[in-house]
């Protein structure tokens, strides 16, 4: 049996299926779970450069070299996106790793048994023993940071710290598989702990991106400040570099809703409104030009008279307005709470979602579906709205070879049978 050094590869140690599902999809782990326990399983080695080559029956060969995401692995197979040899690999790393410290764990304790005094080297040593929790992201090396990741995402990922980030670190096992950075617009899972090779984004990029640099080092201060704190935000670069925004054009909104409410329609307050709304939009505040918009919709649907209207709402609004604006003046919160820098759309990598509830709302012939669906990989939580209308039904065509009145006739004698609409025939 090859003996495999869980030191050599930690970013293979670690690859549960769990993790392999995140990288790749549940049906491809599936697969490769079925086909390693019917025996289709490579002979392994490790070259030089601690390059995993993984060596098939039918004569595909994997290289996986360290260092390097799944996605960047080679294969000769036909594939041309992550396969099932390169898992397969992966699951047959971690389980000769676990045989091999098995067998050494038996060794040694019948070294233990036959002398008091174990010799030299009988220990279960970190090399063979079965992979335990990694370590930190933290602990991640800067060269480690340059492999990965091209110049230009590592620029880009400091000019974000620079400009000041707000990240929300969890650590395996508050409520999260493995260690894990809650950036704004994206959350990054460390299986690998400090092997970043084998983290992985939901952003479209998946892996090797600025979010994974952005998370090592909010890991690394998180780390200094309290090593065992499960949950800790942390706040990257300087708080005083992060915009604030003035609140005269937004409190003008509010003044001009109380002094001229409702009743006259969205005419007096739009100069209010739309200075508010340059103003953030200027900013980039993303977040209050939708709370901006959102109370202009609320006040047109008064004057349209619209069924979805409800005073609640607008005071729920000018409240959320409200808050931001005060939270957002604090040091530092400007980006977490305002929006400041956040896109309008962020393309993710492919998500699982599982819906928690929706609800309709009527309005004539329009409706407004809103969806509340959770994500099942990070547990992020989000609300979808979809504004349709009911398609006007189609005039119903006459019968062939009947007269109007024989198909109004025909008609009347029309039966509906679970859900089903049937033409009487001979009634």
């Amino acid at each position: 049996m090859v003996t495999i050094q869980a030191q050599l590869r930690p970013d293979l140690a670690h690859l549960s299926p769990e993790a392999l599902t995140q990288l790749a999809n549940a049906g491809l782990v599936k697969r490769a779970l079925r086909e390693q326990a019917a025996g289709y399983v490579p002979e392994l080695r490790l070259e030089d450069d601690d390059t995993l080559v993984a060596a098939f029956s039918d004569g595909i060969t994997t290289r996986w070299p360290k260092g390097k995401p799944i996605t960047q692995v080679q294969c000769s197979c036909v594939a041309t996106a992550i396969c099932r040899h390169r898992l397969i690999a992966a699951l047959q790393f971690r389980e000769l790793l676990a045989l091999s410290g098995s067998g050494q764990e038996a060794e040694n304790t019948q070294k233990t048994d036959a002398s008091a005094a174990p010799p030299a080297g009988a220990s279960n040593s970190p090399a063979t023993a079965a992979p335990t929790d990694p370590p930190s992201p933290g602990l991640a090396s800067d060269a480690a940071l340059s492999t990965l990741l091209p110049a230009a995402l590592l620029a880009r990922a400091e000019q974000q710290r620079q400009a000041g980030l707000l990240v929300h670190i969890h650590r395996r096992g508050a409520g999260e598989p493995c260690d894990t950075a809650r950036l704004p617009a994206a959350t990054v899972r460390y299986w690998a702990g400090a092997a970043v090779e084998a983290a992985r984004c939901d952003c479209v990029q998946q892996s090797a991106c600025e979010h994974v640099a952005l998370g090592v080092w909010a890991f690394r201060e998180a780390d200094a400040r309290a090593p065992h704190a499960p949950m800790l935000p942390v706040q990257l670069g300087s708080a005083d570099a992060a915009v604030r925004l003035p609140a005269a054009p937004y409190l003008a909104v509010l003044a001009a809703l109380l002094r001229h409410g409702v009743l006259q329609g969205p005419a007096p307050c739009a100069p209010a409104f739309n200075l508010a709304v340059s103003d953030a939009s200027g900013a980039g505040a993303e977040w209050l030009v939708q709370t901006l918009t959102d109370l202009q919709q609320w006040q047109a649907a008064y004057a349209a008279r619209s069924a979805r209207y409800s005073a609640e709402d607008g005071l729920d609004l000018a409240t959320e307005l409200v808050l931001r604006l005060h939270l957002g003046a604090q040091p530092g919160q400007a980006k977490a709470v305002l929006g400041i820098g956040q896109p309008h759309e962020v393309p993710l990598d492919r998500l699982r979602l599982m819906c928690l509830g929706a609800r309709t709302e009527r309005d004539g012939a329009e409706r407004r579906t809103r969806l509340v669906l959770a994500d099942l990989d990070t547990g992020s939580r989000m609300a979808l709205l979809h504004d349709w209308k009911v398609p006007q039904p189609a005039p119903a065509a006459p019968l062939a070879g009947a007269p109007a009145s024989g198909a109004a006739g025909a008609a009347e004698r029309c039966v509906e049978i679970e859900g089903e609409v049937c033409v009487g025939r001979g009634v």
